[in-house]
């Protein structure tokens, strides 16, 4: 019996992975394409955009005041702004003089905190408090009064020229 030669058709596999290449191509086109129209769909239904422009505009604006230099708020007021690596360094500074400052001080028996304001104010219109009376308050019965830290130094900032600044 003769049998036929094991020659492959060369032609014939070539073909056929050209085909699948092909195939393969026209897939991920289709998925791309699925996917871009999903998320444009879902981006309209959400109200949204898809530039981000605005929002790194924002970003860099609001890192571009944290590391500013040095510069008065309201000089008459005394309220200074300083970058935030800087106010970091002079708490340290400041925890480090006295480590007291670390500590939040006790709260004062006499007063309520936020929650309590609405029934505070409920409870007196109901039923007034007596006047109060001129006796003395014994020292035990005082409630302990924590100063306040001293503030720190900080070094007058020179003025900062901006041509973008208000006058």
């Amino acid at each position: 019996m003769v049998t036929e030669s094991d020659k492959l058709n060369m032609g014939a596999v070539a073909t056929l992975v050209a085909v699948l290449a092909l195939a393969l191509v026209a897939i991920v086109a289709i998925l791309t394409a699925l996917v871009r129209n999903e998320v444009a769909r879902e981006v309209a239904r959400k109200g949204g955009t898809t530039n981000t422009r605005e929002v790194r505009d924002l970003v860099a604006q609001q890192q571009s005041e944290l590391t500013a230099e040095a510069q008065w708020v309201d000089r008459d007021a005394g309220v200074l702004s300083i970058p935030v690596e800087r106010s970091k360094l002079l708490v340290v500074q400041d925890i480090r003089r006295d480590p007291e400052l670390a500590t939040a001080a006790a709260p004062d028996a006499g007063v309520a905190d936020a929650g309590d304001d609405a029934e505070a104010a409920e409870a007196t219109e109901k039923d007034p408090a007596p006047p109060a009376s001129s006796a003395p308050v014994p020292e035990s019965a005082a409630s302990p009064v924590t100063p306040a830290p001293p503030p720190a130094t900080l070094p007058t900032p020179a003025p900062v020229v901006s041509s973008d600044a208000p006058h």
